[in-house]
């Protein structure tokens, strides 16, 4: 596979009033993977090809927003793994969920919950802090995980699987299309005294047998192109939990999910993203 980083792309908004939920709406349907949102306006991170560049257009890729607002423009800089790491360690807090999961980095003091997780995330995203991540964490506690088998898709750190293997799963198996997110993974499992299996691709693995439960917290858009496959490698009776999208967009993912025999379970909600679970 081609080398790829991520690009910062900080689209700023000029007006005297708030448009960053129109803004975050359009900039869904593009392949962002990540949002902050700032007084100013919107920061998304792209994954792109070492050899490409960023184009796009705010007047035609933005119709809605560019209506609404008196102007918005965009700067772009690369996020080196280096500088993540940097920016990593001198903000990160630990996160707390449920009153039962505790996320943390080595060099901080624990608070003694139930569930305990040590995540150093170098490139990779998924540290917790994210609301997906949080919502797909509520999910797998709240699932009987016993002896299961899990594949979690995009894992990025590893903090689902991890926490799935901490619930007494069976086997993860791990997939990721960045390098580095597969080395952070097996790093974050050994660091939780936990084993994985972490596989480096972009593609649902058809090879691995199949699966009790399917966690998936990429993007809408990957989501809707990976459903077939992800049915293809459940069981009969497996759970796909998937997130990366707004309550808005359920609608259009679960039309998708009827097309391949999944029935609606669930939701959480956390800030207008939600985290979902499917069962077949």
């Amino acid at each position: 596979m081609s080398a790829v980083h991520y690009l910062e792309v900080y689209f700023k908004i000029d007006s005297t009033q708030n448009y960053n939920e129109v803004l975050l709406a359009e900039l869904q349907y593009f392949d962002f993977e990540s949002f902050v949102e700032t007084e100013k306006g919107i920061k998304a991170y792209i994954r792109v090809e070492s050899s490409a560049s960023f184009e796009f257009d705010v007047a035609r890729d933005l119709p809605i927003s560019s209506s609404l607002c008196d102007n918005i423009s965009y700067e772009v800089s690369t996020i080196e793994q280096t500088n993540w790491n940097a920016k990593w360690e001198e903000n990160f807090d630990p996160i707390y969920v449920e009153d039962q999961i505790e996320i943390r980095a080595p060099f901080h003091e624990t608070k003694n919950f139930p569930h305990q997780l040590i995540i150093t995330p170098k490139m990779s995203f998924g540290t917790g802090h994210h609301q997906t991540t949080q919502l797909m964490l509520r999910h797998i506690l709240a699932l009987d995980l016993k002896q299961k088998r899990v594949l979690d898709m995009g894992s990025g750190t590893g903090v689902l699987g991890i926490f799935a293997l901490i619930r007494e799963a069976r086997e993860v198996i791990a997939v990721d299309i960045e390098p580095w997110c597969i080395e952070n993974c097996l790093e974050n499992a050994q660091l939780n005294e936990v084993k994985l299996t972490a596989i480096h691709s972009d593609c649902v693995p058809q090879d691995q047998g199949l699966f009790d439960v399917v966690i998936a917290n990429i993007n809408r858009n990957v989501l809707i192109e990976q459903l077939k496959d992800y049915r293809k490698v459940l069981n009969d009776s497996g759970v796909l939990l998937m997130s990366g999208f707004y309550k808005e967009d359920l609608e259009h993912i679960e039309k998708k999910c009827v097309e391949y025999q999944f029935k609606f379970s669930e939701f959480y909600e956390l800030d207008r993203w939600i985290g979902v679970k499917y069962v077949l």
